[in-house]
């Protein structure tokens, strides 16, 4: 059974869950939602990601990101998994369960080594992982391929070389 759902201004077509097809409209900027409670990273990323065509939101909480997802659904997710307030794994738990949310791409940008953490969002399924800091050129650039790739997706739990910085 196929379907097709249109997401911001990407169209996929989904075949049992599975991503078959993702094309874009480059028209309009491509919308990212940052969720960190570090309210520094905005400034430092806005002008680079703008000039590159993207636009940013942001939220710095759990239920702040939820909230945003609900207003506009972002085309991709830039999410620090330890946050007040529901934190990365309440986030992402939710998108599991809608399904326009659940084809949101996901990038993990943390400074966090706490294995606890880490742990609760290692079941899910993400785009992108790195640990901070993170140059705006090289966010720019994992956010184009993430975009260009939407169906690639692994749990941490999968990436024994992302789980050994836990144990730092």
């Amino acid at each position: 059974v196929q379907t097709e759902h249109t997401v911001s201004r990407r169209v996929f077509t989904l075949n049992r869950g599975a991503f078959v097809q993702s094309r874009w409209n480059g028209s309009t900027p491509i919308r990212v939602l940052m969720a960190d409670p570090d309210e520094s990273l905005p400034p430092l990323y806005r002008e680079p990601l703008s000039r590159e065509g993207f636009e940013l939101g942001t939220a710095v909480n759990g239920l702040e990101c939820v909230a945003r997802l609900r207003e506009r659904v972002p085309d991709v997710l830039v999410l620090e998994p330890h946050m007040p307030w529901g934190g990365g794994d309440g986030v992402l738990a939710m998108m599991g369960e809608v399904p326009h949310f659940a084809i949101v791409p996901v990038m993990i940008l943390t400074s966090c080594r706490d294995p606890h953490v880490l742990n609760r969002v290692a079941r899910f399924p993400i785009s992108d992982y790195h640990l901070k800091p993170l140059s705006p050129d090289r966010l720019v650039e994992r956010l184009r391929s993430m975009l260009n790739h939407p169906g690639l997706r692994f749990t941490l739990a999968e990436q024994a070389g992302c789980l050994e910085c836990f144990d730092r």
